[in-house]
């Protein structure tokens, strides 16, 4: 997120893609690179968007989900650890993981180092890293040393800028000002790239992801075309070779 983008509507629409199904969905952001500038406005907006989403205790909200196995709790419990959890809400002391239960709280964590595979890994859970950056080649710099995006979504203001984005992260999809909408549209191919998954899921591109091509002809009945059979000849192998120029 640059500092020029409008931090009210980035904060809204990246707690819902982040946080829908408890953060278990392939188009849900894992890493949020903000800039410094306004790295405690942004802050303090998802914090305040959590609990509008979710009240003081996500733990009681019926539009919070639990993690669907054991390994995806111990998963998350391990990138909690990986960094500073910033608290949100009065009821942040009681809303702690509960292996039985399987839930594991929204969370915004700093402090990750750079060579976490928090950084690095799809995360497939409810905890989002927060990396600050000063300029925007700082952050394309970050983004080119990381595997394949499955999704970048940009939040500036300045189109160009995000077509900068575009056009340096290698990513299965890029969006401006929105994050995880682009599933919703079928004439849009849903995949990733490289390490993040290969070919596409929707509409036309995803028939001919999973199509078998079949080449299929027709021979006639009533002539041949001696040129392809033996003996050859130089002057059939000329005439073959203009034919297929």
């Amino acid at each position: 997120m640059h500092g020029d983008a409008d931090i009210a509507m980035a904060a809204r629409r990246i707690v819902w893609a982040k946080f829908l199904h408890a953060g278990q969905l392939r188009a849900a952001p894992d890493v949020l690179l903000v800039q410094r500038t306004v790295l405690d406005r942004v802050l303090d907006a998802l914090r305040a968007e959590l609990e509008r989403a979710f009240g003081p205790q996500p733990r009681a909200s019926a539009d919070f989900g639990r993690m669907v196995s054991a390994a995806g709790f111990v998963r998350q419990a391990e990138r909690l650890a990986a960094g500073r959890a910033l608290p949100f809400g009065p009821g942040d002391s009681q809303n702690q993981p509960d292996r039985e239960a399987l839930y594991v709280p929204p969370a915004l964590i700093t402090d990750v180092p750079d060579d976490s595979p928090v950084l690095r890994e799809e995360g497939f859970g409810p905890v989002l890293a927060v990396r600050p950056y000063a300029r925007l080649d700082e952050a394309t710099a970050f983004l080119a040393g990381l595997p394949a995006l499955t999704a970048l979504y940009a939040f500036t203001t300045a189109h160009a800028r995000g077509e900068r984005l575009m056009e340096t992260t290698r990513a299965g999809a890029v969006l401006i000002n929105d994050a995880a909408t682009h599933f919703a549209n079928p004439r849009l191919p849903q995949g990733g790239v490289g390490e993040t998954g290969h070919g596409a899921v929707a509409g036309p591109a995803g028939l001919a992801t999973f199509s078998a091509p079949c080449a299929a002809a027709v021979g006639s009945n009533f002539f041949d075309i001696p040129l392809r059979f033996a003996p050859g000849s130089d002057l059939k192998l000329k005439v073959l070779k203009r034919l297929y120029r």
